[in-house]
């Protein structure tokens, strides 16, 4: 039994540990490791309302880890399938941890260990991050770690003693404790060769391991740091190149000796591997006709059938071909031969070939299938009374997203708390009809689902504020108002949806109370200034808009010509220059096109006006924005570039009270490039009582207001992945 205090500031570790990261949502400076420090970073306590915290106690890798799950962000926090563990759900999958593997292990001066580091996220996946993140070392007299390309997390003992090495990505690490001893080899098989006396078919390879056997009764695989030799170079050569150490090739019909000899302890032994003269007479490819969803995998095994009966594994020497690229692509790369890869929906033939023999499989591409759901804002509280609009976004196995917000099914785990919306035009909609919760709202489509939580406080509506302010258009334009709302716990949300929206002129300017366009001013005649009010029960806020005569002489699109990764977004801006020099946003009242939709089309659907998905890898593609008879244009090129993770800008900001900041989203990609992509996230606040993060126009995306004195967890999403800051408002 493990009992642990829900206080305002606890120790995260109160047992000395080697092999913990510290989670998404501690703050303060990352802890220092060692061999026998304790984690002293506190774990900060969010209570409101009706929240309740649980510290929980849980095994990951073998490890006791204390987490934190806060219940109204719907949460669990022990993944994956330790002691009280449980899946997460949260909005998006978040990279929470990282464990190295092997755990703590133990090796002879002068070896070499190879640590992999595997990624945790908040939707129970997992992912070798092996080759991302940063890796080093607390004594490097000790045991160093590389950290270059061809030999990440590989470590070499220098010294007998202890040493933490740490791999870290953006704040999150993870560590293991590697201890370098002074123990020796047996004296009788110190170091064995596996597999023992193979025999290989000339024109193959075989791969083969030197295991190390000491006198503390400890094993250790010594591949790596022998130096390997063969009798016969010429005809049973074997390699002694970094990557492909132990590799044997048979050049020839021939017998030789493998040695592996490990100078840096004092050892060697020897291996006899035989070269026949059979010859291959056919290829098998397995498994036989696969069918998987678009953007998933299947591995393939070649197995070579030979003259002299027997039977080999060649699936990384064979050279392995498509007859449809963009129905199947398959890999050559080393370590990852024959793994298919879902392109299109169809059929294509997969091929592995060697020594003028062939065998193939089909492989059948399905319909992207969906992965994942996920339902934002993740975390809201409104006042009793209000509504909340929730979103659902499919995340499918071929990258891409769909929303799902019309189509799933939407339930809520408290109807008497908070009633979400099944009815056509409305879905997702959420009502407070009492104080409480935080009600569970889930939307689910077919056997996937997604959660959100929503709180019902008993604030009051205490004004209402229209932005933006006074504003002049052109005849003929438009102009989106946002009502927010400012409770009596000082407290803000978003009304425009809620509010009742009216005009004192209509023949200047009418403003739109239909769902899905509410707030939305259009400038009907020249006049004004025309008073806009938003009401609420007896609250009101008002702005002005003016509507001139003035002509639209051209339109620039921004940010221009591009490169957006595939898989991503890029929202553009539309902006208008009128006959009187003044400009205006026309991104929703733009017709919006591009001449290569199938690489990168751009959207026209309300809410999204102007965002451009890069679907397949090309271009550069020109999208163009009409207004009338007057265009813009610009240019989008789509590369093939992998989302790896989304840093979100500035790093744990503190603001006053009621000022606001702009929030940056930066992503970076596999191979160290990286794009600004705050305009195309989502962004969610886990307090929106204490911070307020704007999510709903291009042109304010990203801008954090602080209500009150707290902490909030900003997040930024998109796609399957998110990033996330912490805001302190004293």
């Amino acid at each position: 039994m493990h009992t642990w205090s829900s206080v305002s500031q606890h120790p995260f570790l109160t047992e000395p540990n080697h092999h913990q990261s510290q989670p998404a949502d501690v703050g303060g400076e990352d802890p220092q490791p060692g061999p026998s420090r304790r984690f002293e970073s506190p774990v900060k306590l969010l209570l409101t309302g009706s929240q309740t915290a649980i510290v929980r106690a849980c095994r990951m890798g073998g490890v006791l880890i204390a987490l934190l799950a806060v219940i109204a962000a719907g949460i669990s926090a022990c993944s994956g399938g330790g002691e009280n563990g449980g899946a997460a759900t949260a909005a998006s999958p978040t990279l929470r941890s990282i464990t190295i593997d092997p755990i703590a292990p133990t090796i002879a001066n002068s070896t070499t260990v190879q640590l992999t580091a595997t990624g945790h996220f908040s939707d129970n996946s997992v992912k070798n991050l092996t080759s991302s993140v940063q890796w080093s070392s607390d004594d490097d007299l000790t045991a160093s770690v590389s950290n270059d390309a061809t030999s990440k997390g590989l470590v070499s003992g220098l010294s007998v003693s202890s040493a933490t090495i740490t791999a870290k990505r953006g704040k999150i690490f993870g560590t293991s404790l590697v201890t370098v001893t002074s123990t020796t080899l047996n004296p009788i098989g110190g170091i064995t060769i596996s597999p023992a006396n193979p025999s290989i078919a000339q024109g193959t390879t075989v791969q083969l391991t030197a295991t190390g056997h000491f006198q503390d009764g400890s094993a250790q695989d010594l591949t790596t740091a022998s130096t390997w030799s063969s009798s016969d170079n010429i005809n049973v050569p074997v390699s002694d190149a970094a990557g492909t150490k132990g590799l044997v090739t048979g050049a020839g019909p021939s017998t030789a000796m493998i040695t592996a000899d490990d100078a840096g302890i004092t050892g060697s032994t020897t291996a006899t591997v035989t070269v026949t003269s059979a010859t291959l007479q056919s290829i098998t490819v397995d498994p036989v006709n696969p069918s998987i969803a678009k953007g998933l995998t299947v591995q393939l095994t070649a197995t070579g059938h030979f003259s002299d009966n027997t039977t080999q594994n060649i699936t990384t020497l064979v050279n392995w071909t498509t007859a449809d690229p963009a129905t199947a692509q398959v890999s050559n790369v080393a370590g990852s031969q024959g793994l298919v890869t879902g392109k299109g929906v169809s059929t294509a033939t997969i091929t592995a070939t060697l020594s003028g023999q062939s065998g193939s499989t089909d492989v059948s591409v399905t319909p992207a299938v969906l992965r994942s759901i996920n339902v934002a804002p993740s975390d809201s509280t409104i006042a009793k009374g209000t509504t909340v609009q929730l979103s659902a976004t499919g995340n499918l196995s071929d990258g891409t997203t769909e929303d799902l917000t019309g189509t799933a099914a939407w339930d809520t785990s408290d109807g008497s708390t908070a009633h979400v919306s099944n009815a056509a035009g409305s879905q997702g909609l959420v009502t407070g009809t009492s104080v409480g919760g935080p009600a569970t709202i889930t939307a689910t489509s077919g056997a996937i689902s997604g959660t959100a939580t929503v709180t019902v406080s008993a604030a009051t509506l205490s004004s209402i504020t229209i932005t933006p302010v006074d504003q002049s258009i052109a005849k003929g334009t438009t102009l989106q108002l946002t009502a927010i709302g400012t409770f009596n716990d000082s407290s803000t949300q978003d009304l425009t949806t809620f509010v009742s929206w009216s005009s004192d002129h209509n023949e200047f300017a009418q403003v739109s109370n239909t769902v899905g366009s509410q707030g939305l001013v259009t400038g009907t005649g020249q006049g004004g200034p025309v008073t806009i009010t938003a009401t609420s029960g007896g609250t009101s806020g008002r702005t002005t808009v003016t509507v001139s005569a003035a002509t639209l002489s051209s339109i620039a699109i921004t940010p221009a010509d591009q490169s957006i990764a595939k898989g991503t977004t890029l929202q553009l801006t539309a902006t208008g220059t009128f006959s009187d020099t003044n400009t205006q946003d026309l991104t929703t009242l733009a017709s919006w096109s591009s001449n290569l939709s199938g690489t990168a089309p751009v959207s026209n659907a309300v809410g999204t006006q102007g965002l451009v998905t890069g679907v397949v890898e090309g271009g550069p593609a020109t999208v163009t924005a009409t207004v009338g008879t007057v265009s813009g244009n610009t240019t989008v090129t789509v590369t093939a570039l992998t989302l790896d993770f989304i840093e979100v800008l500035p790093h744990d900001p503190t603001i006053s009270k009621g000022t606001t900041i702009p929030l940056t989203a930066i992503a970076h990609y596999v191979g160290g490039s990286t794009q600004d992509i705050t305009a195309s996230v989502t962004w969610t606040s886990s307090n929106r009582q204490v911070a307020h993060v704007v999510s709903s126009h291009s042109h304010t995306n990203g801008r954090l207001k602080a209500n009150k004195s707290g902490t909030a967890i900003i997040t930024a999403t998109l796609g399957s992945q998110s990033g996330t800051t912490t805001v302190t408002v004293p």
